[in-house]
């Protein structure tokens, strides 16, 4: 190579390094930051005003719908297989870690974020709202996530991965068309650390969490072995919860019964929350244990928990960690059982 290229792609080098994923950990609070600049270059289709471009205009060039597979990522499973899918999960071409060149990396304030970060497409067609997706294809769409995250479990220096879905621009979404995402890390994350000690130290603790809103009035559905409560200390309105009654650590190792049962209620939460809050944001996110968490907890319940986006967070909940809130769960719970 001669010595001006040689100069020049040397050059090159650090910009490209500095673009890739780190994690950064506060010393002071703990608290874990993921540096990665090429979140900044993603597309925005919405911009919290709830509007949107035209449907066509979506469509148009939506790198979601069905036919427009070459404007995504290739696939790395798709449910089901061939031409007329229903779900495909795909690389997320904004990552927030990228993977790992050798072993997991040792804790340090900052270094390489590794991982996986991909993105699960939940309906072939331009559907905006989770409420919006036929009932068959939504199931599907959680088979796809109950089997991907199976093959996470598999994947060698993946120690915990979760499933997230920022449902309108206030919950962070930027592209409309309906979709979650998954992220497999190298580490688990300290709240999964906190609560698998919490679980070490009371086994029973998911069971009592249960039976509490069970008696309280709290619990607004049941379906597939899976229930539905609000949190005695719920965030925000209507925040919800969904886990199995008996204890079941992981979701890739729950019955096919209960994945079917989660796409039925987390459908039918997004509808009566639609119509009590007239569409508000939310975010949900699936909390389990590290794959490799030894000695693991009897008492895990894997749980999904979705958070509306109805007030927002100021001053004191960012400097405090602690939250206000302005409806009685009960209340909250009465309200969303009414179907």
């Amino acid at each position: 190579m001669p010595a001006s290229d040689a100069s020049a792609a040397e050059s090159s080098m650090p910009a490209d390094r500095n673009r890739d994923p780190l994690l950064c950990v506060d010393p002071l609070s703990g608290t874990s930051v993921f540096l990665a600049p090429r979140r900044g270059e993603r597309p925005i289709e919405l911009d919290g005003s709830g509007d949107t471009s035209s449907p066509a205009e979506q469509h148009a060039g939506c790198p979601f719908c069905r036919g427009h597979e070459s404007l995504a990522p290739p696939d790395v499973l798709r449910l089901p297989a061939g031409a007329s899918w229903q779900a495909r999960v795909v690389p997320n071409r904004y990552p927030i870690v990228t993977r790992p060149s050798s072993g997991p990396a040792a804790a340090a304030p900052m270094r390489p974020a590794c991982g996986i970060h991909e993105v699960l497409i939940e309906s072939p067609f331009h559907d905006t709202r989770v409420e919006q997706v036929a009932p068959e294809t939504w199931a599907t769409a959680w088979q796809t996530a109950w089997q991907r995250l199976g093959m996470l479990a598999d994947t060698p220096h993946v120690c915990w991965a979760m499933l997230f879905k920022n449902a309108g621009a206030r919950a962070g979404a930027s592209l409309a068309h309906v979709h979650s995402q998954l992220v497999g890390l190298d580490f688990v994350p300290p709240i999964i650390a906190a609560k698998t000690a919490r679980l070490h130290e009371e086994p029973s603790l998911h069971d009592r969490v249960i039976a509490e809103a069970d008696r309280e009035g709290r619990l607004w559905a049941e379906a597939g072995g899976l229930v539905a409560f609000v949190p005695a200390a719920a965030r925000q309105p209507f925040e919800t919860c969904i886990m199995p009654r008996e204890a079941e650590p992981h979701l890739h190792a729950t019955p096919a019964a209960a994945v079917a049962a989660l796409a039925s209620l987390t459908q039918r939460y997004a509808a009566r929350l639609a119509e009590l809050t007239d569409h508000a944001d939310y975010n949900w996110w699936l909390h389990q244990p590290g794959f490799q968490d030894m000695p693991l907890s009897p008492g895990w319940h894997w749980h999904l928990e979705i958070l509306p986006r109805i007030t927002q967070l100021a001053g004191f909940e960012l400097g405090s960690g602690c939250h206000i809130t302005t409806m009685p769960p009960a209340q909250a719970a009465a309200l969303l059982a009414i179907s």
